[in-house]
């Protein structure tokens, strides 16, 4: 099931936005599809040259190194259409976790962060310098421009800072809501 909620009216201070959520995708064999997501909300909204997003994927068999299985992709950026640059910031949070604080979704479980504990979780032994530059890239935020990804972490030039002041103020919704989202209509 999905539903598209959108507004031209310009409130929540955009001129226009929508909210896009799907639930009960589904179910996919693990084996074939770790990966698959069963349900999304996501928001958009366009205000001036602006585009924001923020939002997240539950993919209930998504697993890494560890045992630990679930996880939501919790995003958040800013693009600006006339210079065709954006800046993206991703959390892995499990799905299970019930909390919609930014710190926690994005800094506390960032890409970085995850992966970084999934290593040494399994190999606790591992060289930090090798998994430096195996993780290279993977601090946020990610920058972006009409050939692709850029670099994470600094910005590549001030022309990405207001973006990244911008992201810095949006925050996904909570992995557990994503995660037992349903949908209904009023």
């Amino acid at each position: 099931m999905y539903r598209i909620d959108y507004s031209g009216a310009g409130d929540r201070g955009y001129d226009r936005y929508m909210i896009v959520s799907i639930s009960g995708l589904p179910e996919v064999e693990p084996l074939l599809a770790p990966f698959a997501m069963d349900g999304m909300k996501m928001f958009v909204g366009k205000k001036g040259d602006r585009v924001d997003v923020f939002g997240n994927s539950s993919h209930p068999n998504a697993k890494f190194l560890s045992e630990k299985v679930g996880y939501n992709w919790a995003f958040v950026a800013s693009g600006s259409v006339e210079q065709d640059i954006a800046v993206v910031e991703l959390g892995l949070p499990l799905s299970s976790l019930d909390s919609d604080d930014r710190a926690v979704l994005l800094e506390r479980n960032s890409i970085h962060n995850v992966l970084f504990n999934e290593v040494m979780t399994v190999w606790p032994n591992s060289s930090e310098a090798l998994l430096e530059a195996w993780l290279a890239n993977t601090e946020a935020p990610g920058y972006f421009d009409k050939g692709g990804f850029i670099q994470g972490g600094d910005a590549p030039s001030d022309r990405f800072l207001p973006l990244v002041d911008n992201i810095a103020l949006l925050a996904p919704f909570n992995p557990m809501e994503i995660a037992n989202l349903e949908i209904v209509f009023n």
